[in-house]
């Protein structure tokens, strides 16, 4: 990229021309505008009138899916932008020009959907030889490169593996089990305390009975778990299974029967989760419940709010700390109108509100400017990755795992700068003046009362 800048600079120049700004999204693929700050920077720029030609080494560079490059285009037009590649002969001030970028925006279009398709076909070719794809699982590890690449049985772990199914056959929960491991001093393969999710996925997971599971959900970046395939891959995988058929179907019927009798919903709202805080461990308070059966015979639930260290990881990550979800609401609401009643403890909540605003900038900053930089060393990371490919180091297919790798945690850090950006934007405006939060928390009744759950929550 440091190239591409410095050749871009150099014709600027030679024609003239002032170079007013450099805007470059390291390390983020083309793929998508929604998470590239740089690229929103510098089209809002572009309305403000800060310059009036945009210069890019490539097409591609800029946006691969065309829908996204005309709009881009089309907005720099509005704004009295033109635009053109070092590379491509266009120029979008021309007839010529503008056809010219429809071409080129498809093909790299194509380009980039043949290389997802091409290798999502190799993993699908992979999964049904019985070959897993993916990293590293407890229980398992892999030996071998790329295709030659095999699962092979990690003693050590895969002990913890049939503790775990032996303990769920036998009649324990999922946090049950975790409680039990993390007492044991058993960690997870990423070195951290077991949580419910963590009992659950093995419990679910079909490779440890000798089976290849794979193609579960479709666009899982974007749909999550929304995107369920129901005509996913599953076959008899070449590795050695940890348990036997006999347990692994015992364990899938009690996991059924439990889901059906247990449904994951509550009737009653807990608009303090996210707000109160364990008193032990500082982790976030959880929704719980209990069934009371009185004298007569009829049933009555209280709700609760409890640790959810505790709730997911059992004992030793923390205590329940419990407290009754009516008293925990009433003293809130009730000391939320307090306040309100009050002018000059409201006034001193708004003052520390906008001092705390300032102050949570730094750390932001701070952890902004370290991403960058991590974003950067992964961008020398996949050029380095694509060096060793082309001198015939590495295989494609290991070629394309290191990518997939790379290209996730790159994902990720561009989640978490899109995020802080964001925060520094909300944190970094004016004061919050005092006289609208007054006016606004005058009418607290009304908009308790008025509001649904998620707004009520949000008001909190």
């Amino acid at each position: 990229m440091d190239a591409q800048v410095e050749n871009i600079k150099a014709r600027c120049k030679l024609e003239g021309k002032v170079v007013v700004e450099v805007y470059a999204d390291r390390g983020i693929s083309g793929k998508s505008i929604d998470n590239r700050l740089e690229l929103q920077r510098l089209i809002e720029d572009s309305r403000k009138g800060m310059f009036d030609e945009v210069i890019v080494w490539k097409t591609s560079r800029l946006a691969r899916n065309i829908l996204d490059l005309l709009q881009i285009v089309n907005i720099l037009e509005k704004n009295d932008v033109t635009f053109k590649s070092m590379t491509e002969p266009y120029d979008t001030s021309t007839p010529t020009g503008k056809l010219m970028i429809s071409m080129l925006a498809s093909i790299a279009e194509f380009e980039r959907t043949t290389i997802i398709e091409n290798l999502k076909m190799g993993m699908v070719a992979r999964a049904k030889k019985g070959l897993k794809n993916g990293g590293r699982m407890l229980g398992y590890k892999s030996v071998g490169s790329g295709k030659d690449s095999r699962l092979v049985i990690v003693p050590e772990e895969a002990e913890i593996v049939k503790k775990v199914f032996n303990m769920y056959i036998s009649g324990k929960g999922y946090k049950a089990i975790a409680n039990r491991l993390n007492k044991e001093g058993y960690k997870t393969i990423k070195g951290n305390l077991f949580g419910i999710t963590a009992i659950s996925n093995i419990i679910s997971n079909p490779t440890y009975v000798g089976k290849i599971r794979f193609n579960r959900y479709v666009d899982y970046a974007n749909k999550r778990r929304k995107g369920k395939n129901e005509d996913f891959i599953l076959v008899e995988g070449q590795h050695e299974a940890i348990i036997t058929e006999e347990v692994w179907e015992k364990a899938q019927e009690i996991r059924d029967t439990r889901a059906a009798k247990y449904p994951r919903t509550y009737s009653g709202e807990f608009p303090l989760t996210g707000l109160l805080v364990c008193p032990v461990c500082g982790h976030g308070m959880v929704a719980a419940r209990t069934v009371n059966t009185l004298k007569g015979g009829e049933k009555r639930r209280i709700r609760y709010y409890s640790c959810g260290q505790f709730r997911n990881k059992g004992s030793v990550a923390c205590s329940a700390n419990s407290v009754r979800a009516d008293e925990a609401e009433k003293y809130v609401f009730d000391r939320i109108k307090e306040v309100l009643l009050n002018d000059r403890v409201l006034k001193d909540i708004v003052k520390k509100l906008n001092k705390n605003r300032k102050d949570k900038i730094k750390p932001l900053e701070r952890e902004y400017v370290s991403i960058e930089r991590q974003i950067e060393s992964y961008s020398i990371k996949k050029n380095r990755v694509f060096e060793l490919y082309e001198d015939g180091t590495i295989s494609k297919e290991m070629l394309n795992e290191r990518l997939l790798n790379i290209e996730e945690t790159l994902s990720n850090l561009a989640n978490r700068k899109a995020e802080i950006k964001l925060e520094i934007d909300k944190n970094g405006s004016d004061e919050i003046p005092f006289k609208t939060v007054k006016r606004t928390m005058e009418d607290f009744e009304k908009l308790i009362s008025g509001a649904d759950k998620e707004q009520r929550k949000l008001f909190l």
